[in-house]
């Protein structure tokens, strides 16, 4: 691992997307009862359930289908699709399908980190930026997507952090070394060791929320708006 006496060229920098760019837990909170509304006004059976127990049902879904691991989209439309049918639905397929098209606008409408947008505008002067993600967001509905050269979803590939084919798909397409990539991210595990293991630069944005264990990211910030520092540290050159 280089050091800080070690120069070292960042070319890319790759980022998380729930919780490093924007707060998850209110847009998904949003989504979920959106969805559940939806669904109880199209189907009134549902009522019987709480946003909880679909979520339980989907996990007892995810069990009986652990081909679905990676594709929660495929997962939360089948899952429904099963209780539909559990109601004597026909047109299940068709009415779920057209539920997670109002969950997912809903999912999409995110709402960035006060500097986020300042801070990608700033990076995208001098560094590619990509993003890898394990959640089912669609980053071109965001006002995020113009920052962005490309981003890769656990859906696309079938594939989630930590696995290493997200990290080495993703260093395939911007042609550089595995050293010349910097990977941003909220979660120790999926996004740390995650792209570590591939030789990447780390930066931890640390909510707070999880233990660092032995993990040791290169570089620890608490704030989107501390990154550009960070990286003009471990880049050895002033953005």
């Amino acid at each position: 691992m280089p050091t800080a006496n070690t120069p070292t060229t960042i070319k890319v920098i790759s980022f998380d997307l729930d919780d490093t760019l924007w707060p998850l837990a209110d847009t998904l909170a949003k989504a979920e009862e959106a969805y559940y509304q939806w669904l109880c006004e199209r189907c009134p059976e549902v009522a019987e359930h709480t946003i909880e127990s679909l979520r339980q049902q989907r996990r007892e879904y995810l069990l009986d289908h652990p081909q679905h691991q990676h594709q929660i989209s495929q997962l939360r439309v089948e899952a429904t699709q099963q209780l539909l049918h559990g109601y004597g639905y026909d047109d299940a397929k068709a009415i779920s399908e057209e539920g997670f098209k109002h969950f997912i606008q809903w999912r999409n409408a995110v709402t960035p980190y006060p500097d986020t947008k300042t801070v990608l505008a700033q990076l995208s002067e001098t560094y590619r930026l990509i993003a890898i993600t394990n959640g089912n967001v669609d980053l071109q509905q965001t006002e995020l997507a113009g920052y962005f050269d490309f981003c890769l979803s656990a859906e696309q590939l079938n594939a989630s952090k930590p696995m290493p084919e997200p990290f080495q798909i993703a260093r395939h397409r911007c042609a550089v070394n595995d050293n010349e990539i910097a990977h941003v991210g909220d979660h120790i595990e999926h996004d740390i060791k995650g792209a570590s293991n591939q030789g990447w630069r780390t930066i931890w944005l640390d909510h707070g929320h999880c233990e660092q264990g032995d993990i040791q990211p290169d570089a620890i910030i608490n704030d989107i708006a501390q990154l550009p520092a960070a990286i003009s540290a471990l880049n050895n050159t002033a953005i």
